[in-house]
């Protein structure tokens, strides 16, 4: 009788893995907020240019454990939201490799962990902010409610593209663009640590070494017609904030931004 129920409940798990699941988040699978995710789904969102948030998680992991009440807390919070969520387990050791590519390549330098600096290594958890089909953000470990909230909001991502910058501009919208010539991962954390601390604030990021020779004439060109004749720069300091209102550029500052300085942006 015992093999019978045992099996019973096997057969069940099988039918219903979502009922299964030992996150104890069952409950907003079921009513859609929380969505299981395999590694071919999430690729074929991403070349479908869809924009989401999926975190990634594995069996045995302390920090995953720890994190979800974390997705409760917030799913519970913001109905409206759907959240996605990916098993590392699950993942064949190909898709790992080019997964952990995405990680690296909008993370940067600060991916990699001095013991760990020529692997492209799965970390968990982890979550990610997917926008257009690119990845634009992602953070590794310490996650909390915070971090998940804020990956949903559209107060800071680093513009993967010399288009979407554009795309703003073209649009009339206002806002401030802080760009660093050579790429700076502390700046860029720095960043990411203050307007995830202030979530009605506004700010993008830039990083000049990813554009091509013409997107970067462009952009100076824009920044030099804002100067002046008089005031023309032949390339850009290390550090720059573009100020926008309605599309066009009303304040060029060569300085690099701290949480104090942008205190003095956001407190007017």
């Amino acid at each position: 009788m015992k093999k019978i129920l045992k099996l019973s409940l096997i057969s069940i798990c099988l039918l219903n893995i979502v009922s299964c699941n030992s996150d104890g988040l069952n409950k907003y699978r079921r009513n859609g907020q929380l969505v299981d995710l395999d590694y071919l789904t999430l690729n074929d969102k991403l070349v479908q240019d869809e924009s989401f948030v999926f975190y990634l998680t594995s069996e045995g992991c302390p920090g995953c454990k720890a994190f979800y009440p974390e997705v409760e807390e917030f799913l519970k919070e913001n109905k409206e939201m759907t959240l996605y969520t990916l098993k590392k387990d699950d993942i064949s050791e190909v898709d790992k490799l080019t997964l952990a590519a995405y990680y690296a390549d909008t993370l940067g330098n600060s991916y990699f962990t001095k013991n760990d600096l020529n692997s492209l290594s799965l970390y968990t958890p982890s979550i990610c902010k997917v926008v257009n089909g690119e990845f634009v953000y992602a953070q590794i470990g310490h996650l909390n409610k915070d971090v998940v909230s804020y990956m949903y909001q559209d107060n800071y991502l680093s513009f993967d593209s010399y288009y979407m910058y554009n795309r703003k501009v073209q649009k009339k919208e206002t806002f401030n663009v802080f760009i660093s010539k050579n790429g700076d991962a502390e700046y860029d954390a720095s960043l990411r640590e203050y307007f995830i601390n202030n979530p009605s604030y506004s700010g993008y990021y830039l990083n000049i070494k990813d554009f091509d020779e013409s997107e970067n004439e462009r952009l100076l060109n824009r920044i030099n017609y804002y100067l002046g004749e008089e005031n023309t720069i032949e390339e850009y300091p290390d550090y720059c904030l573009l100020q926008y209102e309605d599309g066009k550029l009303v304040n060029f500052t060569n300085i690099k931004y701290d949480s104090s300085s942008l205190a003095s942006i956001y407190n007017k």
